[in-house]
């Protein structure tokens, strides 16, 4: 309810119901090899805003909707995404990562909770959907190797592998005198560019905002170290002796 100047003036919202959501399917088991597919797609119906009142209006552009999962019932914690379509469909490295960090184990099946959040102001109270459940399996990620993407993230120009104790990868990859420029993947898909800022070169930064990293022009292999608790990342060229 939206308050006015008067009780004459107070405006009801109506047609705020809880919205349907449907799963395509109530069993996954998550796999490598389905990585890149769709393995979970998800739909509901939006909540249709209306006013009692005809001088005001209201549009679905008020409306704000999140599609929330959890490993229990009660959403104690969740993780949450902002929709703007009616639909959702997970791809298999995704799901994993989801099911991983919701704390499900690996090889065993167990219930990811979907739902559906609307709302529209911080003074009327939000709306949910029914629950949709999920049995999820999901495969283990072993942190064991590390990829070097090229510059459009597509191709894999080299695998490096690392110490778990240190959490640092090197590995050796050539330059072809032009420059190279690359990111960095771990196996659970988190990838690793460099600060999007002038003046950090050789910071990591794994966020949307980050650029690519950049080695000089120098031709021959190089020496590249990159660690994740430090967020840096470095390269230098090898000299290398004929005898």
């Amino acid at each position: 309810m939206l308050p006015g100047n008067s009780d004459s003036d107070v405006v009801t919202l109506s047609g705020f119901n809880n919205s349907d959501l449907v799963a395509s399917d109530d069993n996954v088991v998550l796999s490598k090899s389905k990585d890149a597919q769709v393995v979970l797609s998800l739909a509901w119906k939006n909540c249709v805003l209306s006013l009692n009142n005809d001088k005001m209006s209201t549009s679905s552009s008020q409306l704000t909707t999140t599609l929330q999962v959890s490993a229990s019932s009660d959403f104690a914690t969740y993780k949450e995404t902002s929709e703007t379509n009616n639909s959702q469909a997970y791809m298999g490295a995704d799901l994993n990562s989801i099911a991983k960090d919701l704390g499900l184990k690996a090889e065993a099946s167990a219930p990811l909770y979907f739902r559906v959040k609307a709302s529209i102001g911080s003074n009327i109270d939000a709306k949910y959907s029914e629950t949709a459940t999920v049995n999820v399996t999901p495969y283990e990620i072993k942190m064991n190797t590390l990829q070097v993407l090229d510059s459009k993230k597509a191709d894999t120009l080299a695998v490096s592998f690392f110490t778990n104790y240190e959490w640092r990868i090197f590995g050796i990859h050539e330059c072809d005198g032009h420059g190279r420029i690359v990111y960095f993947q771990e196996n659970n898909g988190t990838t690793w560019g460099n600060y999007g800022t002038d003046g950090y070169a050789f910071y990591l930064s794994k966020e949307s905002t980050m650029w690519n990293c950049w080695f000089p022009g120098n031709s021959g292999c190089y020496y590249v170290t990159m660690n994740t608790s430090t967020k840096l990342w470095d390269c230098s060229v090898l000299e290398v002796t004929e005898y």
